[in-house]
Protein backbone atom coordinates (compact mmCIF):
# COMPACT_ATOMS: atom_id res chain seq x y z
CA UNK A 1 0.00 0.00 0.00
CA UNK A 2 1.31 3.43 -0.88
CA UNK A 3 2.68 5.41 2.05
CA UNK A 4 0.61 8.50 1.18
CA UNK A 5 -2.59 6.62 2.12
CA UNK A 6 -1.38 5.63 5.59
CA UNK A 7 -1.69 9.11 7.17
CA UNK A 8 -5.35 9.12 6.08
CA UNK A 9 -6.03 6.18 8.35
CA UNK A 10 -4.57 8.06 11.31
CA UNK A 11 -6.55 11.18 10.48
CA UNK A 12 -9.82 9.27 10.27
CA UNK A 13 -9.15 7.56 13.59
CA UNK A 14 -8.33 10.89 15.25
CA UNK A 15 -11.46 12.53 13.86
CA UNK A 16 -13.69 9.68 15.03
CA UNK A 17 -12.26 9.90 18.54
CA UNK A 18 -12.13 13.68 18.94
CA UNK A 19 -14.98 15.18 16.93
CA UNK A 20 -18.57 15.05 18.08
CA UNK A 21 -20.27 15.71 14.76
CA UNK A 22 -23.30 17.99 14.94
CA UNK A 23 -26.19 16.97 12.70
CA UNK A 24 -26.04 19.23 9.67
CA UNK A 25 -28.81 20.43 7.37
CA UNK A 26 -28.12 17.41 5.18
CA UNK A 27 -28.59 14.99 8.09
CA UNK A 28 -31.88 16.67 8.97
CA UNK A 29 -33.11 16.30 5.39
CA UNK A 30 -32.26 12.60 5.46
CA UNK A 31 -34.70 11.87 8.27
CA UNK A 32 -37.55 9.63 7.15
CA UNK A 33 -41.09 10.35 8.29
CA UNK A 34 -42.22 6.90 9.40
CA UNK A 35 -46.02 6.27 9.30
CA UNK A 36 -47.70 5.92 12.69
CA UNK A 37 -48.34 2.20 12.22
CA UNK A 38 -44.58 1.53 12.50
CA UNK A 39 -44.68 0.78 16.23
CA UNK A 40 -43.20 -1.99 18.35
CA UNK A 41 -44.12 -3.29 21.79
CA UNK A 42 -40.75 -4.95 22.44
CA UNK A 43 -37.45 -3.24 23.12
CA UNK A 44 -35.12 -2.65 20.14
CA UNK A 45 -32.71 -5.34 19.02
CA UNK A 46 -29.02 -4.42 19.13
CA UNK A 47 -27.16 -4.49 15.83
CA UNK A 48 -24.02 -3.12 14.20
CA UNK A 49 -22.80 -2.17 10.72
CA UNK A 50 -19.35 -1.50 9.30
CA UNK A 51 -17.95 1.19 7.01
CA UNK A 52 -14.89 -0.73 5.83
CA UNK A 53 -12.11 1.26 4.13
CA UNK A 54 -9.53 -0.26 1.79
CA UNK A 55 -7.28 0.75 -1.12
CA UNK A 56 -7.95 -0.29 -4.71
CA UNK A 57 -4.87 -0.62 -6.94
CA UNK A 58 -2.94 1.12 -4.14
CA UNK A 59 -4.21 4.46 -5.43
CA UNK A 60 -7.62 5.36 -4.01
CA UNK A 61 -9.61 4.41 -0.93
CA UNK A 62 -13.02 2.76 -1.23
CA UNK A 63 -15.80 1.35 0.92
CA UNK A 64 -18.38 -1.31 0.09
CA UNK A 65 -22.18 -1.27 0.16
CA UNK A 66 -24.47 -4.26 -0.23
CA UNK A 67 -27.86 -4.88 -1.82
CA UNK A 68 -29.91 -7.09 0.45
CA UNK A 69 -31.87 -10.01 -0.96
CA UNK A 70 -35.61 -9.61 -1.49
CA UNK A 71 -36.80 -11.81 1.36
CA UNK A 72 -39.80 -9.92 2.72
CA UNK A 73 -37.99 -8.50 5.76
CA UNK A 74 -38.22 -4.75 6.59
CA UNK A 75 -34.97 -3.95 4.74
CA UNK A 76 -35.55 -6.35 1.87
CA UNK A 77 -33.84 -5.26 -1.36
CA UNK A 78 -32.34 -2.12 0.14
CA UNK A 79 -28.82 -0.74 -0.27
CA UNK A 80 -27.04 -1.01 3.07
CA UNK A 81 -23.77 -1.31 4.91
CA UNK A 82 -22.65 -4.83 5.85
CA UNK A 83 -23.83 -5.78 9.31
CA UNK A 84 -26.68 -7.24 11.28
CA UNK A 85 -28.16 -8.29 14.59
CA UNK A 86 -26.06 -8.99 17.67
CA UNK A 87 -25.96 -12.68 18.59
CA UNK A 88 -25.34 -14.30 21.97
CA UNK A 89 -21.81 -15.29 20.95
CA UNK A 90 -20.79 -11.68 20.19
CA UNK A 91 -18.95 -10.21 23.16
CA UNK A 92 -19.50 -6.70 21.80
CA UNK A 93 -21.21 -4.82 18.99
CA UNK A 94 -17.80 -4.35 17.42
CA UNK A 95 -17.55 -8.14 17.16
CA UNK A 96 -21.03 -8.18 15.65
CA UNK A 97 -19.99 -5.75 12.91
CA UNK A 98 -16.86 -7.78 12.08
CA UNK A 99 -18.66 -11.16 12.17
CA UNK A 100 -21.57 -10.00 10.00
CA UNK A 101 -19.22 -8.40 7.46
CA UNK A 102 -17.29 -11.67 7.21
CA UNK A 103 -20.44 -13.76 6.91
CA UNK A 104 -22.15 -11.54 4.32
CA UNK A 105 -19.16 -10.69 2.14
CA UNK A 106 -16.75 -13.53 2.88
CA UNK A 107 -13.99 -11.06 3.76
CA UNK A 108 -11.01 -12.72 5.41
CA UNK A 109 -8.78 -9.64 5.76
CA UNK A 110 -7.70 -8.47 9.19
CA UNK A 111 -9.78 -5.36 9.90
CA UNK A 112 -8.66 -2.63 12.28
CA UNK A 113 -11.51 -0.73 13.93
CA UNK A 114 -10.73 3.00 13.75
CA UNK A 115 -13.72 4.19 15.75
CA UNK A 116 -17.49 4.48 15.70
CA UNK A 117 -20.18 6.85 14.48
CA UNK A 118 -23.39 7.96 16.17
CA UNK A 119 -25.80 5.13 17.04
CA UNK A 120 -29.32 5.39 15.67
CA UNK A 121 -32.70 3.74 15.98
CA UNK A 122 -34.52 2.29 12.95
CA UNK A 123 -38.28 2.15 13.66
CA UNK A 124 -39.14 -0.05 10.65
CA UNK A 125 -37.13 -3.01 11.94
CA UNK A 126 -36.94 -1.99 15.62
CA UNK A 127 -33.14 -2.10 15.47
CA UNK A 128 -30.74 0.00 17.54
CA UNK A 129 -27.71 0.27 15.24
CA UNK A 130 -24.11 1.08 16.15
CA UNK A 131 -21.99 1.97 13.08
CA UNK A 132 -18.23 1.31 13.14
CA UNK A 133 -15.47 2.41 10.78
CA UNK A 134 -12.79 -0.15 9.92
CA UNK A 135 -9.60 -0.29 7.88
CA UNK A 136 -7.80 -3.02 5.98
CA UNK A 137 -4.54 -2.49 4.11
CA UNK A 138 -5.43 -4.64 1.11
CA UNK A 139 -8.47 -4.77 -1.16
CA UNK A 140 -10.50 -7.74 0.11
CA UNK A 141 -11.65 -10.62 -2.03
CA UNK A 142 -15.43 -10.57 -1.80
CA UNK A 143 -17.59 -13.70 -1.98
CA UNK A 144 -21.16 -12.75 -1.17
CA UNK A 145 -23.52 -14.92 0.83
CA UNK A 146 -26.25 -15.24 -1.79
CA UNK A 147 -28.83 -16.20 0.84
CA UNK A 148 -28.59 -12.70 2.33
CA UNK A 149 -26.92 -10.52 -0.31
CA UNK A 150 -27.89 -10.00 -3.94
CA UNK A 151 -25.03 -7.73 -4.96
CA UNK A 152 -22.30 -5.40 -3.69
CA UNK A 153 -20.90 -2.05 -4.82
CA UNK A 154 -17.51 -0.40 -4.33
CA UNK A 155 -17.81 3.34 -3.62
CA UNK A 156 -14.79 5.71 -3.57
CA UNK A 157 -14.30 7.76 -0.40
CA UNK A 158 -14.03 10.79 -2.70
CA UNK A 159 -17.72 10.23 -3.51
CA UNK A 160 -18.63 9.83 0.17
CA UNK A 161 -16.76 13.05 0.95
CA UNK A 162 -18.85 14.98 -1.59
CA UNK A 163 -22.02 12.98 -1.07
CA UNK A 164 -24.24 16.08 -0.89
CA UNK A 165 -23.69 16.53 -4.65
CA UNK A 166 -25.57 13.28 -5.26
CA UNK A 167 -28.55 14.10 -3.03
CA UNK A 168 -32.08 13.95 -4.46
CA UNK A 169 -35.68 13.01 -3.59
CA UNK A 170 -37.31 9.74 -4.55
CA UNK A 171 -40.58 7.90 -3.91
CA UNK A 172 -40.08 4.51 -2.27
CA UNK A 173 -42.44 1.89 -0.85
CA UNK A 174 -41.87 0.57 2.68
CA UNK A 175 -44.30 -2.02 4.10
CA UNK A 176 -46.92 -0.97 1.61
CA UNK A 177 -46.57 2.73 2.47
CA UNK A 178 -45.47 5.24 -0.17
CA UNK A 179 -42.76 7.52 1.20
CA UNK A 180 -40.97 10.43 -0.43
CA UNK A 181 -37.43 10.44 0.94
CA UNK A 182 -34.13 12.21 0.46
CA UNK A 183 -31.10 10.11 -0.35
CA UNK A 184 -28.05 9.75 -2.55
CA UNK A 185 -27.89 8.28 -6.02
CA UNK A 186 -24.57 7.00 -7.32
CA UNK A 187 -24.04 4.71 -10.31
CA UNK A 188 -27.74 3.80 -10.42
CA UNK A 189 -27.97 2.83 -6.74
CA UNK A 190 -30.15 4.84 -4.34
CA UNK A 191 -29.06 5.12 -0.71
CA UNK A 192 -31.58 6.42 1.82
CA UNK A 193 -32.70 6.04 5.43
CA UNK A 194 -30.26 4.90 8.09
CA UNK A 195 -27.49 4.05 5.63
CA UNK A 196 -27.63 7.52 4.08
CA UNK A 197 -27.50 9.14 7.52
CA UNK A 198 -24.50 7.05 8.57
CA UNK A 199 -22.62 7.90 5.38
CA UNK A 200 -23.55 11.58 5.70
CA UNK A 201 -22.02 11.69 9.17
CA UNK A 202 -18.92 9.87 7.93
CA UNK A 203 -18.73 12.42 5.09
CA UNK A 204 -18.49 15.18 7.68
CA UNK A 205 -15.50 13.45 9.27
CA UNK A 206 -13.82 13.14 5.88
CA UNK A 207 -14.36 16.82 5.18
CA UNK A 208 -13.00 17.79 8.61
CA UNK A 209 -9.69 16.03 7.95
CA UNK A 210 -9.36 17.49 4.44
Amino acid sequence: MKEDLLPYRRKIRQSLRKNNILFSRMLKELEVNIPHNFKHEVKPQKSAVLVIIFPVDEKELFTVLIERSSDGTPHSGQIALPGGQKEWRDISLQKTALRETSEELGIKNKIEILGKLSPLYIPVSNFFVQPFVGWTNKQPQININSAEIRNYFLVPLSVIKGIDKFMREKDIVARGELLRVNGFEYNNIFIWGATARILAEFSEHLNLIG
